[in-house]
């Protein structure tokens, strides 16, 4: 009976890691579908300022990525979270400052590294906790990784086109942060439950695959960037 309590936390651990790599990295793909509109036509900047506002995120998220080693040893997960909660907040509310449209594309740009920043910091957190739910089972956490997240790259888009269209500028970007925010919320409390379950997962002695999951998964996200090159050039002016 302890056993399967046991399978079942780690099952909810893992399902709450999977869902926050999904929410998170709607931060990328939701704003894509009306930022370049509000960009372009409503503030009559340069396909150049657009292109700059989207990349901000993804410059912001391989440097924190890149220090993802170091901050890992510096920052608990509990305290990676709560950081990645004060920056989802800030960043939503930057976006709404009533500035002038040159202003406004700075505090966006800033918004946008401050997001970056956040899904870096628990992106590789996240893959954890999800190998120390099924330690043995590479396949099976890498394949939902990459699951969530190209479903967050197929449906992300949608949803903020959706939202935009049927609500206004402020409704697709306060749902991805409340979204992300919640979900935060559960991995933390999470966190309580797979610090009790490591030894029982017999994650205190990590095999070489569990030593090298997380460079491989940097490369990979790297890898999937550059390979969605495309997609990315045209959202600035399509």
């Amino acid at each position: 009976q302890s056993h399967q309590i046991s399978f079942c936390k780690r099952v909810i651990v893992f399902s709450v890691a999977v869902l926050n790599i999904f929410a998170q990295y709607l931060y990328f793909t939701v704003p894509m579908s009306f930022l370049a509109n509000e960009i372009l036509e409503k503030r009559n900047h340069s396909p150049i300022v657009a292109g700059t506002v989207f990349s901000a995120l993804c410059l912001s998220l391989f440097f924190t990525l890149l220090a993802s080693p170091k901050t890992s040893t510096l920052l608990s997960l509990r305290h990676a979270i709560s950081i990645c909660i004060g920056l989802s907040i800030l960043s939503t509310i930057l976006y709404f400052a009533k500035l002038d449209d040159t202003s406004w594309v700075i505090y966006s740009v800033i918004s946008r590294i401050l997001q970056g920043i956040a899904i870096g910091l628990t992106d590789v957190r996240f893959l954890d906790m999800m190998s120390q739910s099924f330690p043995d089972k590479l396949a099976l956490v890498t394949s939902a990784y990459e699951l969530s997240f190209s479903f967050c790259m197929m449906a992300g888009y949608e949803l903020g086109g959706y939202l935009y269209e049927r609500f206004g500028f402020w409704a697709p970007l306060n749902t991805t942060t409340i979204l992300v925010v919640a979900l935060c919320v559960a991995a933390y409390l999470c966190t309580f439950w797979l610090n009790g379950n490591q030894n029982e997962a017999a994650v205190d002695t990590p095999s070489l695959r569990q030593i090298l999951y997380t460079p491989i998964m940097v490369l990979s996200i790297f890898v999937m960037g550059t390979i969605s090159i495309t997609d990315s050039v045209a959202v600035s002016f399509l």
